[in-house]
């Protein structure tokens, strides 16, 4: 597992202000924390601290037989698979993080849009 520092920001004196997100080292498959995609942990107080439980999402059948096929086959040898094209396509659509930091940010646009919609209504 590593930490991701998305940059994004923080504050130097306090380094868990910042969202996280948690992906698999070997793979760069993304990670569950508390149930979520991305920690955003709340400003300590009193000395508590933010529980982070990290978790193995559950996969489809499909994107769960994508993982083995890249862990089992070379990535030059995927078109050679006797296998639909369009998973031939997925197989080459790694995992990223930008990737999903990029998703993450469009959703939390939508969602700051929606918000200053309802509040102009």
């Amino acid at each position: 597992m590593r930490y991701i520092d998305n940059a994004w920001g923080h504050n130097d004196t306090d380094p868990l202000r910042h969202p996280w997100m948690f992906r698999d080292a070997e793979t760069d498959e993304p990670l569950m924390v508390n149930s979520k995609e991305l920690l955003l942990p709340n400003p300590a107080e009193g000395g508590n601290v933010t529980v982070a439980t990290i978790t193995l999402p559950v996969y489809s059948l499909k994107d769960r037989a994508l993982q083995i096929i890249r862990r089992l086959v070379h990535p030059t040898d995927y078109r050679r698979l006797e296998i639909a094209r369009c998973l031939i396509e997925e197989l080459e659509d790694r995992p990223s993080v930008l990737k999903d930091l990029h998703r993450i940010n469009q959703r939390v646009e939508q969602h700051l849009l929606e918000r200053i919609q309802g509040q102009e209504e």
